[in-house]
């Protein structure tokens, strides 16, 4: 059985709109907020509007409202929940903050993502052995040092690429 959830507006025109998704609900993605928000979005300004989606691949179906409670619950609203999201958001905005300087500058990046990557990578495979040689805040600069000769590595080819071959 499909999960529906039905949200009538109050407006002077009242549009009546059937919201098909192909997905199911609860979604671990954002696509399933973003689906509901949508929805209560097209209420809001008065419509009536009905969300069908597939129906819950788990044994017994979940309740998206109890689903995603619990995530704002675990998220946010747990003692160490809000320090755990930020904890999992810093790289993602570390990697955005170094997008905005190549944007501000004209200049278009597509491979931060892995930039960030392979520089972590190296990072973590060599932090263990550097850290074990030298004390640790000499360690930590050098390892910042290497995750960013790694991080510029990797745009020496694309570089090469867009400058000498105007690709």
């Amino acid at each position: 059985m499909s999960f529906c959830l039905r949200v009538v507006g109050c407006g002077f025109l009242v549009v009546r709109i059937l919201y098909l998704a192909d997905i199911r609900f609860p979604l671990e993605r954002a696509n399933g907020i973003q689906s509901m928000e949508t929805c209560y979005a097209l209420a809001g300004r008065g419509h009536d509007v009905t969300l069908v989606v597939r129906p819950d691949t788990h044994t017994p179906p979940r309740d998206p409202f109890a689903f995603y409670s619990d995530i704002l619950q675990a998220g946010l609203l747990r003692p160490s929940g809000l320090q755990d999201s930020i904890t999992r958001m810093a790289p993602i905005l570390l990697v955005a903050a170094g997008m905005i300087v190549a944007f501000r500058a004209g200049m278009w990046n597509l491979g931060s993502d892995g930039q960030y990557l392979l520089a972590a990578a190296c990072v973590a495979g060599t932090a263990p052995s550097v850290l074990a040689a030298v004390p640790a805040p000499l360690g930590w600069l050098v390892l910042g040092l290497v995750g960013m000769a790694v991080g510029a590595s990797w745009t020496i080819v694309p570089a090469w690429l867009g400058d000498d071959l105007e690709m």
